[in-house]
């Protein structure tokens, strides 16, 4: 019999930021979901896939400039969005970065500066779930959690444009 030892919390520092929206440390099988590079954490592993750890964030002992509260109160559990906790303009140059690293070899003769707009209520398409929960007894329409089949539990959505957010409510009935 193979018994697993138990998931256990440990401090470390957060060297890179995955496109993703996850931290990882020294250790490329760990991530971090919610980290930043330079942040130092406590965090407490949650799952093991496919021979990489997740953790989450369970105290911040150093965070990170770029470090915002979101504004969505379900961004701790809900999938739709991962990078909600990371400052808007510092989140384009992270994204624009990483852009310019995957051209690799393809380099431009000009490059137009990144796009942007409203943080909130911009998206006009989502990928939400439907499903009927018997303990809850009403079904559920939202985006997925964060890494598990469950469906969020939300009654709106802060990313979602207002006019398909507002639906939310009625499709679950």
């Amino acid at each position: 019999i193979i018994v697993k030892k138990p998931f256990q919390p440990s401090r470390l520092q957060i060297h890179h930021l995955h496109v993703d929206g996850y931290g990882t440390p020294d250790d490329p099988l760990l991530s971090v979901l919610g980290a930043f590079d330079g942040q130092e954490l406590t965090v407490m592993p949650f799952s093991k896939r496919k021979k990489k750890i997740f953790a989450k964030t369970v105290e911040i002992h150093r965070a990170s400039p770029h470090r915002v509260e979101p504004s969505c109160p379900a961004a701790g559990y809900c999938g739709g969005c991962s990078l909600q906790h990371f400052d808007p303009a510092e989140q384009i140059k992270f994204k624009h970065q990483f852009l310019l690293e995957s051209l690799g070899e393809v380099k431009a003769n000009v490059y137009f500066p990144p796009l942007t707009g409203p943080v909130e209520n911009y998206r006009s398409k989502g990928r939400l779930g439907v499903k009927f929960v018997e303990k809850k007894n009403r079904v559920l329409v939202g985006f997925r959690e964060k890494m598990k089949p469950y469906i969020a539990d939300i009654d709106d959505c802060t990313v979602l444009r207002e006019t398909v957010s507002s639906l939310i409510p009625d499709l679950a009935g």
